[in-house]
């Protein structure tokens, strides 16, 4: 807000004049979007288009965003919003990944931060790369008190399209999840990837597939349950390079 005075005067009137002029908050974008753009402020009554990460493991798909105009920051808009992105059949036939408005807190001067609107997306948005091998079967619970937990968990390389392929990997990270892949907390642990590939191109037929180095990776993990009713369970998220992580694992 910028206020401006002027004052004249004579030997019978006083006039003062004041200008208030006030900068209408923009609008932003959830940060844990899958997609690259949009991070910064859109400004008010302004569009901007983001597009999921330009890598094999990800297809191409696009979402366009819109910061709702109002002539007063008194006529906040609420923003309520949620859209289901399918994530590929090799996920499952109900596999999606769900984005949505949120409380996005408040910014540097104490102002509500905005929540953009999704005006639309196109494209896809399959998700094409993950690990191979996960020993789901061989993971326990070795700590004996009651809600917390300590597992090893092994696991094989990354896969695109069922062959062997790390090339553009960083690394992988591990979290909790429930049973629609939504997380819980910050990353449990992280491995970056090994400097050679030694099987890079062979054809995975399945997670028991001898061809997939079942034990290539492993993380020991220890912590407290989240304390919720769902259905918990570990994933391994495959790191991409530049730090973007996939939005789905197993």
């Amino acid at each position: 807000t910028t206020t401006t005075s002027t004052t004249t005067a004579s030997a019978t009137t006083a006039t003062t004049t004041t200008t208030t002029m006030t900068t209408l908050l923009p609008c932003y974008v959830c940060p844990s979007f899958p997609v690259d753009g949009c991070h910064g402020p859109i400004y008010n009554g302004g569009q901007c288009e983001a597009r999921t990460y330009d890598h094999y493991c990800i297809e191409r798909g696009t979402l366009r965003f819109e910061c709702p105009l109002i002539a007063h920051n008194d006529d906040l808009i609420a923003v309520n919003w949620t859209q289901n992105l399918s994530l590929g059949l090799q996920w499952g036939l109900s596999s999606n990944f769900e984005i949505m408005s949120g409380d996005l807190g408040l910014n540097h001067d104490g102002n509500v931060k905005r929540q953009a609107d999704l005006l639309s997306y196109s494209g896809g948005f399959d998700v094409k790369c993950k690990v191979c091998g996960l020993m789901i079967s061989n993971v326990q619970d070795t700590d004996v008190r009651f809600g917390y937990y300590a597992a090893t968990l092994v696991w094989g390389p990354n896969t695109f399209d069922s062959v062997i392929n790390e090339t553009g990997i960083e690394g992988y990270a591990l979290y909790l999840v429930d049973t629609c892949h939504m997380k819980f907390g910050e990353r449990l642990s992280y491995h970056s990837k090994h400097a050679e590939s030694p099987d890079a191109g062979s054809r995975v037929a399945g997670p028991c597939d001898q061809t997939c180095h079942h034990s290539a990776y492993y993380a020991s993990v220890s912590g407290e349950w989240p304390n919720i009713t769902k259905n918990i369970r570990f994933m391994i998220v495959p790191v991409l390079d530049g730090g973007y992580e996939l939005p789905i694992g197993t």
